[in-house]
């Protein structure tokens, strides 16, 4: 009777950490993001608005909002000419001195960066291979596909490091050892992002 009460306890509590760990992973993005584009638009407001007010002898409401939509409109524009990515990049090198800094952007670009690329230029298909030993499975994404020796196929697959996909180890394997699986590249970057918090149901062909 003290283990089955136990065992209940045990299932509760981890129902309740998956849950809540899911939970988090929904509201912590949702929360970054309000906070940025929140500050975004307190900043706009606080030092360009009493600007534009004495220069132009007027204001509205949710001038903060329109400025910041025209600063990202032309950050794009900079961002991609020849100049702004010259420019962009020496600011980049000067950040990636500082230790702190360096960790905290470039982790957070690699990231916006997998993320923000179409999928047929990210990952083909969603894979399990054994890895990193037989019997051990890890998932894994196609990128390419080669010829070896007697025309047997080898697969190039990406298997990335949890939580962060952007880094990783790239392995040539021979296709009967590749096996497919019914998760979208999408739904594989959701479980990997999270550690397997979020996981698929079945990992199927």
């Amino acid at each position: 009777m003290e283990n089955e009460k136990i065992s209940t306890i045990r299932k509760i509590k981890g129902h309740l950490q998956t849950k809540l760990g899911a939970g988090l992973l929904v509201w912590i993005p949702l929360a970054v993001t309000f906070m940025v584009l929140r500050f975004l638009f307190v900043w706009m407001d606080s030092f360009l608005t009493p600007v534009i007010e004495r220069t132009f002898d007027f204001s509205f409401p949710g001038l903060g909002i329109l400025l910041t939509i025209i600063l990202l409109y032309f950050s794009g524009i900079i961002a991609t000419n020849i100049l702004g990515k010259y420019l962009i990049g020496l600011g980049e090198r000067i950040l990636l001195r500082v230790p702190l800094v360096k960790t905290i952007y470039q982790s957070v670009k690699q990231i916006l960066h997998t993320i923000s690329m179409p999928s047929q230029q990210r990952f083909k298909k969603v894979v399990i291979i054994e890895y990193p030993r037989k019997g051990l499975h890890a998932i894994g994404f196609i990128t390419g596909s080669t010829l070896g020796e007697n025309n047997k196929r080898f697969y190039s697959v990406f298997i990335p490091t949890s939580p962060n996909p952007t880094s990783g180890m790239l392995e040539l394997i021979p296709e009967e050892d590749v096996r497919e699986v019914n998760v979208t590249v999408e739904e594989a970057l959701k479980i990997i992002i999270s550690g397997g918090i979020i996981a698929a149901d079945k990992l199927v062909r």
